[in-house]
């Protein structure tokens, strides 16, 4: 597709979420109030495992694979997280148990409260979070925060992502082998079944991935599968990919259109889900009370009210360390605070320059930056991007907005192939910024202009800040051009921006490999070309193990520091302002999806 599908009911094209190969994201939009349309939940960080979430092994060895699940005992956990970043919003957070991948029966931790008590172990708590109103609750529609904040407690995926490294652990998959990064070999662990009853096969994952694929469905998350051989045809004539083939209850193969060595990290957001056969046979009633597979199931409420969801004793992995989730649709994000203040919910997202009571604060992979039309015009020059780096305070200009980390590399903090410092003109320097400058052979009487799109008020913010620094480091005019939305995407598509613009990435998996591809490969929208980065990359992505494939990724990354395709501004953070009952060390959020992992988390009684 040419650029991502607009959200229903004809709000303004996101600008956050999914975003299909090769077109970045524009970061934290603000949507206008004639919209009104809910904006998405909070994403979640991994908390630490027993044993490492991604083991390292030999070429066709699995992937981390975890000893299968113990037999029916107890309520269930483990879910995958997956999904967006969203527009500026509060959303809900909950808390859950650190899942044991042991294989061992799951030990129930007491944790000391402030005063000394014992303060949790396992009970039927009810953690309440506060959120904007998904927009469809369908694996193949997560495209949202909200969707995958939702999903995650109702889904169980193939793997998902450590909360200590970002590697990939195996969660219903008992192992995914390759001995070429072009076909992969999935087996499923025994005993799950969703929450009807009907057993999770090799099957569930092939149809949901065909039905979300399958242009005729509409699926807003169609394009995370455009790397699976057949993908171009099912968004014509054909309803199903060739790359899929299933052999037997339990196994299924994946047949990509090139290498691609990260695969396994793109398995654990939530629109690779597997669906009920139920749930496939009628979509519409699905997306409104979903049949999941997950560590909670839907008790009552739907997608167009607000949710109840149990712990469900019946699932074969990890059971959450509480009994379930009330899920509270907040019209209004401003409404957030309040309603934690007032009891009536126990976590939301909370938005930037806010400072609750409680807060809990997680790396994200938003990655905001400025990007350059590097084949116009005078940003052709190397070196006017570097000087406009160079005279950048990011230390400043996070302090100043808040919830912000500010940008050393490429790759955001955390990701798997991520270096710190990996961009060595990422600081502030006022005399290399005015020799860059000098160099770069900028008429200095011709005003440097950044477009925003309209409704991104972070980077209307930054982008102020960024401006004033530009014009007192290099001495000139610089301007920041508010933009329509609708028009900022389609320069975005276009390659139509003659001069700078304000804009942001959110992956599609938790790997450096999900931004150096769409950002700085082939077909990018700076116009940016490297041979030598190319070869690295694709050299990285047929490696036959993630392991192997991370020290050349890092290698492409060093090679942008000459080029510049883009000035690296911040990483967005998670914020979750939670109430008393939340353990706040057990808050986990995906940094790739943003999305919560419910069952990875503690709540007290």
């Amino acid at each position: 597709m040419t650029q991502p599908p607009p959200p229903p009911h004809g709000a303004p094209p996101p600008e956050h979420g999914y975003q299909p190969y090769p077109y970045p994201q524009q970061p934290y939009q603000q949507v206008p109030p004639q919209y009104q349309q809910p904006p998405p939940p909070p994403p979640m960080a991994y908390a630490p495992q027993p044993q490492p979430h991604y083991q390292p092994q030999p070429p066709q060895a699995p992937w981390g694979a975890p000893p299968p699940p113990p037999a029916k005992k107890g309520p269930g956990a483990g879910l995958l997280i997956g999904g967006t970043a969203a527009v500026l919003v509060v959303v809900a957070v909950i808390v859950t148990l650190v899942i044991t991948l042991t294989g061992k029966p799951p030990v129930n931790p007491v944790i000391t409260g402030p005063s000394g008590e014992p303060a949790v172990g396992t009970n039927d708590a009810v953690l309440k979070i506060g959120i904007s109103a998904p927009l469809s609750l369908l694996p193949g529609n997560a495209g949202y925060e909200q969707e995958n904040t939702v999903l995650t407690a109702l889904y169980a995926g193939l793997t998902r992502t450590d909360a200590t490294t970002g590697m990939p652990v195996n969660r219903l998959a008992e192992s995914i082998t390759t001995t070429d990064s072009t076909v992969w070999t999935i087996k499923l662990r025994p005993g799950y079944t969703f929450h009807n009853g009907e057993p999770v096969t090799a099957k569930s994952f092939v149809d949901a991935w065909n039905f979300a694929a399958d242009e005729v469905n509409d699926q807003f998350g169609a394009y995370a599968f455009q790397r699976i051989a057949g993908f171009a045809e099912a968004q014509k004539a054909a309803t199903t990919m060739s790359g899929l083939q299933v052999l037997d209850d339990r196994t299924f193969t994946v047949t990509l259109t090139g290498p691609w060595a990260a695969f396994p990290t793109a398995l654990a957001m939530p629109v690779w889900s597997p669906m009920a056969p139920a749930c496939l046979a009628n979509t519409t009633a699905c997306d409104d009370r979903p049949i999941g597979n997950g560590p909670f199931q839907l008790s009552s409420g739907s997608r167009n009210g607000d949710l109840k969801l149990t712990r469900w004793d019946a699932f074969a992995g990890a059971k959450p360390q509480f009994g379930g989730i009330d899920v509270t649709y907040l019209p209004d994000p401003s409404a957030g605070p309040s309603a934690l203040a007032s009891g009536s919910v126990d976590f939301i997202r909370q938005g930037p320059g806010a400072a609750p009571t409680t807060a809990v604060t997680k790396p994200t992979g938003s990655f905001m930056y400025l990007g350059f039309p590097t084949d116009k015009n005078g940003y052709a020059s190397p070196e006017l991007r570097r000087a406009v780096s160079l005279a950048i305070d990011r230390e400043a200009i996070a302090k100043a907005i808040g919830g912000l980390t500010p940008a050393t590399s490429f790759t955001p903090t955390g990701m798997p192939g991520h270096k710190d410092g990996s961009c060595s003109d990422c600081r502030h320097d006022q005399v290399a910024a005015k020799t860059a400058f000098t160099q770069s052979g900028w008429d200095v009487k011709t005003p440097l202009e950044f477009q925003v799109s309209q409704y991104n008020q972070t980077a209307l913010q930054y982008m102020t800040l960024v401006c004033n620094d530009v014009t007192a480091s290099l001495g000139v005019q610089c301007k920041v051009t508010p933009t329509p939305s609708t028009e900022f995407a389609g320069k975005l598509a276009d390659h139509g921006f003659t001069g700078g613009w304000a804009s942001g990435w959110i992956p599609d998996q938790a790997c450096a490999e999900a931004y150096l591809t769409p950002l700085y490969g082939k077909g990018n929208y700076f116009g940016y070309a490297d041979p030598a980065f190319d070869q690295t990359l694709a050299t990285a992505n047929a490696m036959n193990s993630l392991e192997t494939a991370l020290p050349l990724y890092q290698q492409a990354e060093a090679l942008l520091n000459a080029g510049m395709p883009v000035v690296p501004i911040a990483y967005k953070q998670y914020v979750a302002a939670i109430g008393e009952r939340v353990v706040p060390e057990t808050v986990v959020v995906d940094p790739a999806s943003e999305a919560p992992q419910w069952d990875l988390m503690k709540v007290r009684k």
